[in-house]
């Protein structure tokens, strides 16, 4: 955020949770929302955690609403290297399907870029306005595809 990378971790055992963004990790646990993992899933379809939070209607780790969005406009982009994989850029415009009307974003727009050979993602770009101009980018560069993971991950802090 504000040019700073921002980082999040939450660690819920199904019932109780602890965790939240950098510098508000809170080490008391509440109760897991109901749709903790909808929720989730649906904050990395389009936009990343950051854009799910901003542009939720409510606090995206609650039960209520979050951003869905539909996708239209499609087209690609001229192929280019990231990180030395040639990536195939898909531009996409993006529509909020639930915003309440005081959250209407006019216009939202998201690039990815694709790995040619593997057809992993290796950059996001989600762009839009709401009440200010933001940009999202997401980089990635390493993927463990089926991890092994120790429950003990799961365990809240005592």
């Amino acid at each position: 955020m504000k040019g700073k990378k921002q980082e999040s971790k939450l660690v819920s055992d199904g019932s109780k949770m602890v965790g939240g963004f950098t510098g508000e990790e809170g080490t008391t646990p509440r109760d897991t929302p109901k749709k903790l993992f909808e929720n989730s899933i649906s904050f990395f379809q389009h936009g990343g955690l950051m854009a799910g939070y901003v542009l939720s209607s409510s606090d995206p780790r609650g039960d209520e609403s979050i951003a869905k969005f539909k996708t239209s406009a499609f087209k690609f982009g001229k192929k280019e290297k990231i990180g030395g994989h040639l990536a195939q850029p898909i531009e996409y415009k993006l529509t909020l399907e639930n915003a309440p009307k005081e959250q209407a974003v006019p216009s939202l727009a998201e690039t990815i870029w694709l790995d040619v050979e593997t057809g992993l993602p290796l950059k996001r770009v989600f762009a839009g306005k709401h009440k200010n101009e933001f940009t999202f980018t997401e980089n990635y560069s390493e993927f463990t595809l089926d991890p092994k993971i120790d429950a003990k991950q799961f365990e809240l802090p005592k």
